[in-house]
């Protein structure tokens, strides 16, 4: 059996999906009737389910990729973990109530509404998605910088386990330019190409600097990291709305993928769990982990759930605006990119606002050792800073992301199609991965850098 990955897929997927959630919805509300928990009402999850259904039939025809990674996100993050808010008492040690809930879902759904219409009114999404052909030169080029950049990676990773204790400044700039991100991105756009063949050692290279990405990922305690290949895959399949042979094989190697990510997690938490206090042993931990394994597969379920609950987060930020309001707003967002953007030195003393945001839950001196940051999901994002107006910041984005597009397009191959799905990569962020306006900006600085830089760089390889 054959499928293409489009919104018409998405579609008919989710309308198999919402059945089912709805029947779990009724049956965990019923059976945890006499639980104390703050959730969402039957009355709200439906509410949810038909506005996600409604903006699915919207990109029904249109097949916007920004749409549908919008609405996937929104399902993955919103839709699924609001069907289990009664499992889990984030909004108990947060202080939000049942009524500020309530309220709080429809400033969201209102905001979801808005971002969903003005991506099918103004459509920035590149139109140009013809793949060249390129020449073995230019993949060979490619490859190399994506091991560059791999390499740049790993050097972080030395300095944690103390293999270097030189860390020079430069080499901190040169990795927020070129992040692992750019890299797994080449990675895959090389072998979405199509009408090309990759010579035996061009393959290696290519497994090799995955693998390597890979582990640097475990290394570093990060969970995340094949959470994120998946994604950047229903991208590119998005992007160039990809045909996929279903067979017994395939299916058997998703399972093998989801067993293999249950591993990996346990893994990177062990190691995370020695970094943090040196006096743990990772072996100790790891051992501890699986002579526990099936509460071990349980906490890593509440923990996926609670990682993927955007919902809940957002309805905090909005509940508990009048905490934020300081944090979240243009004028500390201007402050940050200043401190951010300048060279060796800092203006303001200002973190992102992510960080602050998780310093806001803290004593002063739980802060002085906090080095974490909590998301602020762009719904609630747009409500806090814009309101009921956040129409026409959404107008002035999508134009601006059109403009970007429009520049591509006068870049000469092989780069008019690598450069489009890194700005198609970092405007999905903006709009699904919650880490607020201001990292964006910097981070859109960053790459629109690293892209000079590898434009530049073919002409002297």
């Amino acid at each position: 059996m054959q499928i293409q990955i489009n919104s018409r897929f998405f579609l008919i997927i989710s309308f198999w999906i919402i059945p089912i959630l709805i029947i779990l919805s009724i049956y965990l509300q019923t059976k945890l009737i006499n639980q104390n928990n703050v959730a969402y009402s039957l009355k709200t999850l439906l509410i949810i389910y038909t506005t996600f259904l409604f903006s699915l039939l919207i990109n029904k025809n249109k097949n916007n990729i920004f749409i549908n990674m919008v609405n996937l996100f929104f399902l993955i993050t919103f839709v699924i973990p609001a069907t289990f808010s009664n499992m889990n008492e984030y909004f108990f040690f947060r202080d939000v109530y049942q009524f500020t809930v309530d309220k709080s879902i429809l400033l969201i759904i209102f905001q979801y509404f808005i971002t969903v219409i003005s991506l099918a009114l103004i459509d920035p999404s590149p139109k140009q998605l013809n793949q060249f052909i390129p020449n073995n030169f230019q993949i060979n080029f490619l490859i190399f910088i994506a091991i560059v950049i791999t390499f740049i990676s790993l050097y972080e990773t030395l300095v944690i386990y103390k293999i270097t204790d030189y860390f020079p400044s430069w080499i901190q700039i040169v990795k927020s330019v070129f992040n692992s991100y750019i890299a797994i991105i080449i990675l895959f756009f090389i072998l979405f190409l199509k009408k090309i063949y990759l010579n035996k050692f061009q393959i290696i290279l290519i497994s090799l600097s995955f693998f390597t990405l890979f582990l640097n990922s475990i290394l570093n305690g990060s969970r995340s990291f094949l959470f994120s290949i998946f994604i950047i895959f229903i991208l590119f399949s998005f992007y160039y709305e990809k045909k996929i042979n279903i067979n017994i094989k395939k299916i058997f190697y998703l399972v093998l993928y989801i067993f293999l990510s249950l591993f990996i997690f346990i893994l990177a938490t062990s190691i995370r769990y020695s970094l943090i206090d040196p006096n743990n042993s990772f072996f100790f931990i790891l051992l501890n982990h699986w002579l526990n394994i099936e509460n071990t597969i349980f906490n890593i379920i509440n923990v996926v759930i609670s990682r993927l609950s955007y919902i809940d987060n957002a309805v905090e930020r909005i509940s508990n605006e009048i905490i934020y309001n300081d944090i979240i707003n243009l004028n500390y967002y201007f402050k940050s990119i200043i401190d951010k953007l300048s060279p060796g030195f800092e203006v303001f003393n200002v973190p992102f606002s992510t960080r602050s945001v998780y310093y806001a839950h803290l004593s002063f001196s739980e802060q002085n050792n906090a080095f974490n940051s909590e998301i602020i999901p762009f719904f609630a994002e747009l409500h806090i800073l814009f309101n009921y107006w956040s129409i026409f910041f959404l107008i002035l984005l999508f134009l601006f992301f059109s403009k970007v597009y429009k520049i591509c397009d006068c870049v000469k191959e092989p780069f008019t199609s690598l450069f489009s799905i890194l700005f198609t990569y970092f405007f999905s962020n903006i709009l699904c991965m919650g880490m607020a306006l201001d990292f964006y900006f910097v981070f859109f600085v960053y790459l629109f850098l690293a892209i000079f830089i590898i434009y530049l760089s073919y002409f002297i390889y």
